[in-house]
């Protein structure tokens, strides 16, 4: 039978095992984070195979891209949708005050400072796609003029990274950790 001492020697040894191995990982992977960077940045590498010595291939390291920033110019996004596609756009009241069309055209006739326009959610959402895309700027589709209504901003790769075993890959890094 097990003792309270012995399973509250157990638990405290299994926390600073716990601690020691959260501590060793973060720094582990603060190392592989900057190298990964670096190799992405300057020789365009992506993936890697990770392989342990007499066991061969358990996991592959996958680095993330650098996050992409798009700042939207939205006074120059609603000018260019009101100007050509003016459908695209709508009247809607500020957060104090209800959406319901009857209240936002009330408003717009009796209280026209509690309005504001913008583009519609879904439309706004298609033309900060395309102004990642190309630039910042959006083709206006009756007149085939580009208009820059973004700053995208591509940031470089933090090495940032993601870990997939192949089948079994665990087991066989603790084989070989518990054979060395």
């Amino acid at each position: 039978m097990t003792t309270l001492q012995e399973i509250g020697r157990r638990a405290v040894a299994t926390k600073v095992r716990s601690e020691r191995a959260a501590a060793e990982y973060k720094d582990a992977r603060e190392l592989a984070e900057a190298a990964l960077a670096k190799a992405h940045t300057k020789e365009g590498i992506e993936k890697i195979a990770v392989r342990v010595p007499g066991v061969g291939k358990v996991a592959t390291v996958t680095v993330k891209d650098g996050a992409v920033e798009v700042n939207v110019d939205d006074d120059a996004l609603l000018a260019t949708v009101e100007e050509h596609q003016p459908d695209e756009v709508e009247d809607v009241a500020d957060a104090q005050a209800l959406t319901d069309p009857e209240v936002v055209a009330w408003l717009r006739e009796h209280r026209p400072d509690l309005v504001t326009r913008r583009v519609r959610p879904v439309w706004r959402t298609a033309l900060v796609k395309e102004a990642e895309k190309n630039g910042g700027r959006i083709v206006v589709e009756a007149t085939g003029e580009e208009v820059e209504v973004a700053k995208v901003v591509h940031h470089d790769p933090t090495g940032a990274f993601q870990i997939n075993f192949v089948p079994d890959g665990r087991y066989l890094v603790e084989q070989a950790e518990a054979a060395s």
